[in-house]
């Protein structure tokens, strides 16, 4: 029988992209200060986590993901996946390996984005969704 995964809140990892701590909520890239000098849609795109990544270490054979999108964004000329999909990448000795992206099914999702690895220690960066932003993130590993 295999390990049940377990969630955890990545409100506890390190947030890397950031250029200030000083947002309305932790998943903005605009200091909240700037909201009253800046346009609403350059306002707006900053609620946006482009560029954004979520950082972690594990040993899990598995990793997953629940998250739940902000605006439930919708373009013509992307795919949902670009949108408002995570990628998982991997720190692989130089280097960062791309391992999988996470597959939104909507405004909440929950995937698992990779099983069957070898357990492992290892370093990850889950970068979140390029044109919405984020409600809620949860890491899960085997338990």
């Amino acid at each position: 029988m295999g390990a049940q995964t377990i969630y955890y809140t990545a409100d506890q990892f390190p947030l890397i992209g950031k250029t200030s701590e000083e947002t309305e909520t932790r998943y903005e890239r605009l200091p909240a200060y700037l909201k009253d000098i800046c346009r609403p849609p350059v306002w707006n795109l900053g609620k946006n986590t482009s560029g954004l990544a979520v950082r972690f270490r594990s040993n899990s054979t598995s990793i997953s993901a629940k998250w739940e999108a902000s605006g439930n964004n919708q373009m013509n000329h992307m795919t949902e996946t670009g949108i408002k999909g995570l990628d998982l990448y991997t720190w692989i000795g130089d280097h960062w390996q791309p391992v999988k992206a996470a597959l939104p099914s909507g405004k909440k999702n929950e995937q698992t984005i990779i099983s069957n690895m070898i357990p492992s220690e290892r370093e990850y960066l889950l970068y979140l969704p390029l044109y919405d932003g984020i409600v809620s993130l949860e890491i899960g590993i085997d338990s």
